[in-house]
Parts: C-alpha cells; structure tokens; sequence
C-alpha cells in the first residue's frame, strides 16, 4: 500500500500530469457557428454591386434568436432577412448581403458580426478585391443566379461596363413557358428585369430557363441570367407582391395551386420592421413597423399550411 502511494507521488513530482480525453472534433460543431459559403468573392468591379451570404448554422437543439449584425468595411453593405429571425432547431438561416465596391483598387475584407440574443458572439471574414471598371469587353454586373418563390416577381438589374459604348436592346426568355419577364430599359448601358415564375409550374431545386439580354453588337456575349426554382411553393399568396405604405394594414388571402384557400398554421416575416400575424383561416394581416430603416424596404412573408406546405410572398414599403 504505502509502495504504491510513494510510487504514486514520484509520478506526481516528475511533472506527469493526467488529463481527460480529447473532445470529440464534432463537438465544436454543436454550438451555432457561422458558416461563409463565399469565403474569396474574387474580382468586384469598383462602382458596382455584387452579393454574398453567410450561413448561420444552429445544431444544438434549442433555438437562438439573431440579435444584430453588423458589416463594416470600406465600402456600402446592406444585410436582409436577418433581425429577429429566429434559428430553429437543428437548423440554419441565411444573412445575405448586398455589397457597393468603392472606386479604390486594391484588396479588401469584409469582417462580419453576429450577436445572438444571449449574448454570444459569432464573427466571420469575406475577401476580394476591387478591379478596374472599364475594360476591353463589355462586363456583365449584377447578373448571376436568380432564385425565385412560385409567383414571386424579382426586380432584376443587368449592367454593362465597357470602354466602348454598348446598347442594351431588349430581353427575351429562354422557352420555358411558365417564366415571363418584362423589361425596361432605363439607359443605353442598363436594363431592369422583372421576372415572375407561374407556381403551378414549379419544381424544387428546377433550372427553369435564362434571360437573354442581347446588345447592339453581335460580336460580343449577350447576357445570360440563369433563374432557378427555390422550392416547391403549394400555398400561393394574392397577390404575390404586396406593397403598403407606413401605417397602412392590408390582409393577404393564402390558396392552393387550384385557388381553393388553405387553412394556415404559420405565418412569419424576415424582416423585423414587418408585422404579420394570422388574421383568419387563411388570411394573412400585414403592416410595416412604426421604425422603418429607409424610406423603402423589402421583406419575405413565409406562410405555412396546417399540411405542412409553405409558400411565400414579397411585401414592399414605402413612405410618404
């Protein structure tokens, strides 16, 4: 007995000292963390916007509530579909950003916070640089993918920067016969799409067609926006875009693809300044909050029937 105590504190003397067993690598995984699914955005054209998001992942089996972000860099960012959204279990949320380059070279971070509502903080870094606006070809800004809800329409801006001057004629759809898109030419280096997808034909996760936007010049590349389906939309909303002034209340009656209402069991905005609640079976009441950020705002209404079916519709605000 007393050999194995003396034998015991010689180990203790030597400087040996005991320590559990490493965490399992997936347990850093099981607290909310953000995920950047743009780490590098590459090359961004000074004087132009392009977009990115990040995602924020909640594993743990009690749900957080975004508190605030914040994004502060050299340069104009805007975030969406963030403030007050809550994460639910097992699940995650996307911040997306809108970001306007400066007219500055050179390389740039983005640095991203997120304060949760019990006060953790999760933060988060984008890298890329600012090129050269004018260049020998025309360049394609503001263009990339387009993601759209069944009935939603999209207001959608394409630009050309270029040295020589290029007319933008028009804009066509691919032929897909459930994709309309109307333009408006608002100079002779821009064009704003309005591009609208008919929810009877929608299909999760679907590529439903392109936008063409031929120019002047046949020599050089039209622009090509890709629309996809963001997920199978049963529940439709009337109208599929809604817009209220300040102080204004309007309700929003939700219906299946045959236009037979449905009773609803959820409804919830993005957007904090929208106030949403169930006003009937399947109506829906929206209102913009007394505090609204700027004079005109955007937000997702999501709504869910009693089916387990969700459907969304946009609502923007302006005003007086």
């Amino acid at each position: 007995m007393s050999r194995g105590v003396t034998m015991l504190l010689l180990l203790l003397s030597s400087g040996c000292t005991w320590s559990r067993t490493p965490k399992d690598p997936s347990d850093a995984e099981a607290v909310p963390h953000l995920v950047p699914r743009l780490l590098t955005l590459g090359d961004v054209l000074c004087g132009s916007r392009t977009f990115f998001d990040l995602q924020l992942v909640n594993p743990s089996p009690d749900a957080v509530r975004i508190a605030s972000v914040q994004a502060s860099c050299d340069c104009t960012t805007t975030t969406t579909g963030t403030v007050g959204r809550v994460v639910e279990a097992s699940g995650s949320t996307v911040i997306d950003f809108t970001l306007l380059a400066p007219g500055v070279l050179g390389d740039r971070s983005q640095s991203v916070t997120v304060q949760l509502g019990d006060g953790r903080t999760l933060e988060s870094r984008v890298v890329w640089r600012a090129v050269a606006r004018h260049e020998t070809t025309p360049s394609l800004i503001e263009a990339g993918n387009v993601n759209l809800f069944s009935g939603e329409n999209v207001f959608h801006f394409v630009r050309w920067w270029s040295e020589h001057q290029v007319t933008i004629k028009g804009a066509a759809r691919s032929d897909v016969p459930w994709l309309s898109v109307a333009t408006r030419l608002t100079d002779e280096s821009s064009a704003e799409l309005t591009i609208c997808i008919d929810p009877r034909r929608l299909e999760l996760g679907q590529n439903v067609g392109r936008i063409v936007v031929p120019t002047d010049d046949q020599s050089r590349p039209n622009a090509v926006v890709p629309v996809t389906a963001n997920g199978v939309q049963d529940v439709v909303s009337y109208p599929g875009q809604l817009t209220l002034v300040v102080g204004e209340t309007k309700l929003v009656r939700c219906a299946d693809q045959a236009g037979h209402p449905v009773v609803l069991k959820s409804a919830a905005s993005d957007n904090a300044a929208m106030l949403v609640e169930l006003s009937g079976q399947s109506e829906v009441s929206v209102s913009p909050a007394d505090t609204i950020p700027e004079n005109a705002i955007a937000a997702r209404v999501v709504v869910q029937d009693v089916s387990g079916y969700r459907g969304s519709f946009r609502v923007f605000v302006h005003r007086n």
